[in-house]
């Protein structure tokens, strides 16, 4: 079977990495988290232009290989522009894989809102935040940076329990 690069898309706080780290435990996939990437790196991540290149670079050395090797990625990070997306899909189709989009779909309140819960953090997903210098911030930057995906798309409720994200992800991925 032909393997998937899975690409993540949704605000800080969505629930990327919620879905991603049972995902790829379900589909028995490789999981590439951007936050453990990031917070290896640096000691206070800032998000930036430069901070991106460094990370997504790594990674996506790190999803051609595996691709290359016949297994499937989920890349777990926001990749909020479409040009990130493009970059993704060009890797996957020269390595013999295909490309879609989980969009990790949460209203922007209830994204700022985990941000902002300090028993949230706590959790194996949330557990980045604590690394980042200025949260609201970044959250801004990245949401004003977003671009609609338009192809090849899956649409996952991020308030959904797992269960019932998984059984939407199958559903939409045909």
């Amino acid at each position: 079977m032909k393997p998937t690069l899975y690409g993540t898309f949704g605000y800080l706080g969505a629930g990327k990495t919620y879905f991603s780290r049972r995902f790829s435990e379900k589909e028995k996939l490789v999981h590439l988290s951007g936050d453990m990437i990031r917070t290896s790196l640096f000691k206070k991540p800032q998000y930036t232009k430069e901070e991106n290149e460094m990370v997504f670079g790594l990674m996506d050395v790190l999803a051609a290989d595996i691709l290359s090797k016949g297994l499937s990625v989920i890349y777990d990070v926001c990749l909020n522009k479409k040009e990130h997306r493009e970059r993704l899909r060009q890797i996957a189709r020269e390595n013999g894989a295909s490309f879609k989009t989980v969009w990790i779909h949460t209203d922007e309140s209830i994204a700022l809102a985990r941000l902002n819960d300090p028993a949230l953090t706590s959790t194996p997903e949330r557990q980045y935040i604590t690394f980042m210098s200025d949260p609201l911030k970044i959250f801004d930057r990245v949401k004003n940076e977003m671009e609609r995906p338009e192809q090849d798309v899956i649409m996952i409720e991020g308030t959904k329990g797992f269960t019932q994200q998984y059984a939407d992800f199958l559903e939409q991925n045909t």
